[in-house]
Protein backbone atom coordinates (compact mmCIF):
# COMPACT_ATOMS: atom_id res chain seq x y z
CA UNK A 1 0.00 0.00 0.00
CA UNK A 2 1.33 3.46 -0.86
CA UNK A 3 2.07 5.64 2.09
CA UNK A 4 -0.49 8.35 2.71
CA UNK A 5 0.84 11.84 2.04
CA UNK A 6 0.75 14.23 4.98
CA UNK A 7 -1.32 17.33 4.44
CA UNK A 8 -0.27 20.62 5.98
CA UNK A 9 -2.99 21.60 8.38
CA UNK A 10 -1.41 24.52 10.18
CA UNK A 11 -3.88 27.04 8.84
CA UNK A 12 -6.93 24.95 9.68
CA UNK A 13 -5.52 24.08 13.07
CA UNK A 14 -4.97 27.71 14.02
CA UNK A 15 -8.50 28.54 12.86
CA UNK A 16 -9.85 25.66 14.92
CA UNK A 17 -7.87 26.72 17.96
CA UNK A 18 -9.15 30.27 17.65
CA UNK A 19 -12.70 28.99 17.36
CA UNK A 20 -12.31 26.76 20.40
CA UNK A 21 -10.60 29.30 22.62
CA UNK A 22 -12.75 32.14 21.33
CA UNK A 23 -9.95 34.70 21.28
CA UNK A 24 -11.26 38.22 21.46
CA UNK A 25 -10.04 40.74 18.89
CA UNK A 26 -7.24 42.95 20.14
CA UNK A 27 -8.33 46.16 21.83
CA UNK A 28 -7.08 49.54 20.59
CA UNK A 29 -4.87 50.06 23.65
CA UNK A 30 -3.35 46.62 23.18
CA UNK A 31 -2.68 47.40 19.52
CA UNK A 32 -0.89 50.61 20.50
CA UNK A 33 1.21 48.74 23.05
CA UNK A 34 2.05 46.13 20.40
CA UNK A 35 3.06 48.83 17.93
CA UNK A 36 5.33 50.55 20.46
CA UNK A 37 6.91 47.23 21.38
CA UNK A 38 7.55 46.47 17.72
CA UNK A 39 9.20 49.87 17.22
CA UNK A 40 11.39 49.37 20.30
CA UNK A 41 12.37 45.91 19.06
CA UNK A 42 13.34 47.35 15.69
CA UNK A 43 15.57 50.00 17.28
CA UNK A 44 17.19 47.45 19.58
CA UNK A 45 17.73 45.07 16.68
CA UNK A 46 19.46 47.72 14.59
CA UNK A 47 21.72 48.61 17.51
CA UNK A 48 22.75 44.98 18.05
CA UNK A 49 23.28 44.50 14.31
CA UNK A 50 25.67 47.47 14.23
CA UNK A 51 27.49 46.14 17.29
CA UNK A 52 27.90 42.62 15.89
CA UNK A 53 29.33 43.59 12.51
CA UNK A 54 32.86 42.32 11.85
CA UNK A 55 35.55 44.93 12.30
CA UNK A 56 37.21 46.15 9.10
CA UNK A 57 40.99 45.96 9.19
Amino acid sequence: MPRKKRVKKNKQRSVLKRRIVGKKPMSKEQKEVQKKRREADKVLNEATNKKNQPKKI
